[in-house]
């Protein structure tokens, strides 16, 4: 097959018609190194150039303006968490570009400057968010304890109350010469027991003689039986029962309370829904080992006092806390909006911007640097007809960048292949689309 002289092409008529490709120059450009990133720019708004790459045998990360890629992928990254943070918060993206900033050409000293803003604004939504999960959690640990407050200051009000009974009946019995005493008395009945969600479901029979241990007339005096307190997963409190049973062999004592409303854990993407929990212990070391078990189950235990005042005083210090921490959140929240819109006034500009810095150093990247010269190599295809507005452009870019040293462009001679360029309008532009969808043609059909 015989090889086409793309040269003749130069013969035909530059004018433009329709549905034919443009006849194609390959253009070398002599760029200044001071000029050279505002020489790209207004090339790239006119979009009139093909640049080729003259560093193919170079890697990505060996390039002359990898920094700079680099700097602006670090500054996108910085607006993509802006992004996320203010869809997170519900907050509305202003539909607002700065085209005059967006359209013009930028100096070093403007994109500094976007760079400050930006970085400013992450670091105080960086610590606004850090503190408001901290909040949470502080906020999550007091809810815990005081639910678990609760329901050990209902168990022993509860049980409490039996003993009064159980002592006034074994008052009349050894009156009348019957009952076994107050010592002997069960820390819950067995009906107590199962109302309250204790160990119902395990042997009964040994439930009721740990509860006759650990009652509270005995307790603290002649037996060392204490108790640990805590908040776990609703869907863990069955394993965490058979675990502590089969562990501890028995001797303890269990007793839960599943939370109506479900809790907000930072760490967790929905509300969990949780249970709080004592469970008593003969023992320093079957209570450690209860201990163990709970926290290996992702449960939460807390310091409960053995002082009714001072569960009493606790739980009123719990209920202030939370206030106080209720308007803290709320403040933080606040802050952390106002933030969050004071950026989604400019973030459609600064992406803007920060893409095209982007392909103008990516551009950069295919052209050689020659040291002697102290200025860029450049080579790319563009149309015949549109020489005179490229010169044009390297005449502003010139002028934007103070420099009274020109971008020499000159015309090569080639016998290289050009890419193919139909120039379309509105109305052209559907049939040429339909026409690619079958095939691209060469250039000059």
């Amino acid at each position: 097959m015989p090889t086409r002289n793309w040269g003749l092409l130069r013969g035909r008529p530059k004018t433009t018609s329709i549905f034919r490709s443009e006849v194609m120059s390959l253009i070398q450009l002599y760029i200044p190194s001071d000029v050279a990133r505002f020489t790209v720019s207004q090339l790239g708004e006119m979009g009139l150039v093909q640049f080729r790459d003259l560093n193919g045998d170079v890697s990505a990360f060996q390039r002359s303006f990898v920094n700079d890629v680099r700097r602006f992928d670090e500054i996108e990254r910085k607006l993509r968490y802006l992004h996320k943070q203010i869809e997170l918060n519900d907050v509305d993206v202003y539909e607002f570009m700065d085209e005059e900033f967006v359209g013009s050409s930028r100096g070093p000293r403007d994109i500094d400057d976007m760079e400050e803003r930006i970085n400013a604004h992450e670091s105080r939504v960086l610590k606004l968010t850090a503190a408001y999960k901290n909040l949470q959690l502080n906020q999550l640990e007091l809810i815990e304890n005081k639910y678990v407050l609760e329901e050990v200051s209902s168990l022993f009000t509860e049980i409490s109350g039996r003993q009064g009974a159980v002592g006034g009946q074994s008052g009349r019995g050894h009156a009348s010469g019957s009952g076994r005493g107050q010592d002997a008395a069960p820390l819950l009945t067995r009906a107590d027991t199962s109302s309250r969600r204790s160990i119902g479901s395990l042997d009964a029979a040994r439930a009721g003689d740990l509860e006759a241990d650990i009652g509270v007339g005995g307790m603290g005096r002649d037996i060392n039986v204490g108790f640990i307190a805590g908040v776990i997963s609703r869907d863990r409190i069955a394993t965490l029962e058979r675990v502590l049973w089969r562990s501890l062999r028995g001797n303890m004592f269990l007793n839960y309370v599943d939370i109506e409303d479900p809790i907000n854990d930072p760490n967790m993407e929905e509300p969990v829904y949780k249970s709080a929990f004592i469970v008593f212990a003969h023992g320093a070391s079957l209570r450690d080992r209860a201990t163990k078990i709970a926290e290996s189950l992702g449960a939460t235990l807390y310091q409960v006092d053995n002082s009714a005042e001072r569960r009493q005083e606790d739980l009123i210090d719990t209920m202030s806390r939370l206030d106080d921490m209720q308007h803290i959140l709320e403040n933080n929240s606040v802050a952390r909006i106002n933030e969050l819109t004071s950026v989604s006034e400019q973030i459609n500009t600064w992406y803007t911007v920060v893409r095209k810095e982007k392909a103008i150093y990516h551009t950069l990247n295919l052209f050689n640097y020659d040291a002697n010269r102290n200025c860029l190599i450049a080579e790319g295809w563009s149309a015949t007809n549109d020489i005179p507005a490229i010169q044009s452009a390297l005449h502003l870019a010139t002028e934007d960048a103070g420099s009274n040293v020109p971008t020499v462009l000159q015309e090569l001679r080639t016998t290289k292949e050009p890419p193919t360029f139909i120039r379309t309008n509105k109305f052209t532009d559907g049939f040429q689309n339909i026409v690619d969808a079958y095939g691209v043609p060469k250039a000059g059909e």
